[in-house]
């Protein structure tokens, strides 16, 4: 890493036994998802920018480290039956995206009243990943005002339907 007093660039490395070690394509500074045919790894981010934040679930291809944004989210997480990742737009709201190529299903929309995500200049817009309290159920936390808030929501979660036999 190449750290200066208020800013660390690093470089990241991903590692398998088949490849051996290689530089990704992409920051893994956030949550990750390694598909369960360890085919694909998914990354989320948020970006900051002169319309507002941008939300994008990024997928790496392991074989050949290409990268294609699948998905307006971030925060991803496997469902617990590794059909789908469970991520949030940059509004907080949930959303479903069957893998390996989506497409995108809004699951919860989320209800903080008068108050907002919480933002700040150094880290952008905070977006905890969900929770998966059962196989049917999630929790959403959201960040908000000062960061010393959170908003706590349940909803159902509803799994994608398996793949037809091949």
């Amino acid at each position: 890493s190449n750290c200066e007093v208020e800013h660390c660039d690093a470089d990241y490395w991903i590692f398998s036994d088949r490849r051996g070690l290689r530089r990704s394509p992409i920051n893994l500074d956030f949550e990750l998802v390694v598909s369960p045919d360890h085919q694909f790894m998914y990354v989320g981010e948020v970006q900051s920018g002169p319309e507002g934040p941008k939300a994008h679930l990024m997928r790496i291809e392991l074989k050949t480290m290409s990268l294609r944004r699948v998905a307006n989210c971030a925060a991803p997480v496997l469902s617990p039956s590794k059909r789908s990742i469970g991520c949030r737009d940059a509004s907080g709201n949930v959303h479903r995206f069957p893998l390996p190529d989506g497409p995108l299903t809004l699951v919860h929309t989320i209800d903080l009243g008068k108050k907002r995500i919480y933002s700040d200049a150094h880290s952008g817009v905070t977006l905890p990943a969900v929770r998966f309290i059962a196989d049917n159920r999630i929790r959403i936390v959201t960040l908000t005002q000062g960061g010393d808030e959170e908003d706590i929501e349940e909803a159902n979660w509803v799994e994608s339907p398996r793949p037809p036999p091949k």
